[in-house]
C-alpha cells in the first residue's frame, strides 16, 4: 500500500511539474510588451509635412507658416524652399500640437503669382492599446499640400 501511493505521488508531482512548465511558457499574469510599437510618452510637438512644387527651372518657392487661419494672417514663419535638395519635394515644420495650421506657398509664374494655401489641425490623440498594455499616442492632420495641379507654362 505505501509502496502504491509513493508511486502516485511521484506520478502527480511529475504530472503537475509538466502542466506548471508548459503553463509557465505563455504566462496569463505577465504580458510580454518588449515589442511594444507605440509613442507612450505623451507629444507636445508634432511635424507639418508641407509638400510643393518645383518648376522645369528648379526655381523655389517661398513657403509661409501661419497660426489659425489664413485670414488671420498671423505669420509664424517663412520658409525658402531654396535649401531643400533639389530630388525633395516636401519639407518638415515642427509645431506645437492641437492647433490649427495654415501654409501659403508663393509661386511667380510669367510675372504674376500664384498662392497655394492649405491648412489643418495638428492633433495628439491617445488610446489604449491592449498589446502594449499602456495609453498610446498618435499625432494625426499633419499633411498639406502645396503642390501645384496645372505646372505647364
Amino acid at each position: 500500500m505505501k509502496f502504491r501511493f509513493n508511486i502516485l505521488l511521484t506520478f502527480l508531482f511529475v504530472l503537475f511539474n509538466f502542466f506548471f512548465t508548459i503553463s509557465c511558457e505563455k504566462s496569463i499574469y505577465f504580458k510580454d510588451v518588449s515589442d511594444c510599437q507605440c509613442i507612450t510618452e505623451e507629444p507636445f510637438y508634432g511635424n507639418l509635412t508641407i509638400e510643393f512644387t518645383r518648376d522645369t527651372e528648379q526655381r523655389s518657392p517661398q513657403i509661409l507658416i501661419l497660426s489659425g487661419f489664413y485670414e488671420e494672417n498671423n505669420v509664424i514663419d517663412t520658409l525658402q524652399t531654396d535649401t531643400v535638395p533639389a530630388y525633395r519635394d516636401f519639407i518638415y515644420y515642427q509645431v506645437p500640437v492641437n492647433h490649427y495650421y495654415t501654409a501659403v506657398c508663393l509661386y511667380i509664374r510669367d510675372g504674376d503669382t500664384i498662392r497655394a494655401v492649405d491648412g489643418g489641425f495638428v492633433k495628439k490623440e491617445s488610446y489604449y492599446d491592449s498589446d502594449c498594455d499602456t495609453i498610446c499616442w498618435k499625432l494625426t492632420g499633419s499633411n498639406l499640400n502645396l503642390k501645384l495641379k496645372n505646372t505647364r507654362r
